[in-house]
């Protein structure tokens, strides 16, 4: 069962403008999925409708909660959506965190970078 289901997702900005049209996939467990796109071709605009700071204007959106079960994300009322994206307190009563100055850790640069890659020419 995926934990994400995404189907038909749209947004339509004031104006008619097009954010993203006919988006669908499934995150499963333990999987990481990736929105790879040219500048301007909406992956912002689909991360902010599931985050639910974007309103999505049509589809569903389908969130495998652990402690609440399944939830229709577009249809949750103003303070629920607060309530998903609210820090939750850890084991010991603090919120958890991540590293100082940054959310993700510096990438490794590869000693062979060109591993692996065709030759060129």
């Amino acid at each position: 069962m995926p934990v994400l289901s995404v189907r038909d997702l749209g947004v339509t900005y004031t104006g008619g403008i097009t954010g993203c049209a006919d988006i669908s996939f499934d995150v499963m467990p333990g999987e990481i999925l990736g929105l790879v796109g040219e500048s301007g071709s909406g992956k912002s605009t689909v991360l902010g409708a599931i985050a639910l700071t974007t309103l999505a204007t049509r589809g569903s959106a389908l969130f495998q909660s652990p402690r609440r079960g399944p939830l229709k994300l577009f249809a949750l009322n103003g303070q629920e959506r607060r309530g998903l994206r609210q820090p939750r307190p850890d084991r010991r009563g603090q919120h958890r965190r991540g590293p100082p100055g940054g959310g993700l850790a510096p990438l490794r640069e590869d000693p062979h970078p060109c591993r692996g890659a065709a030759p060129s020419g």
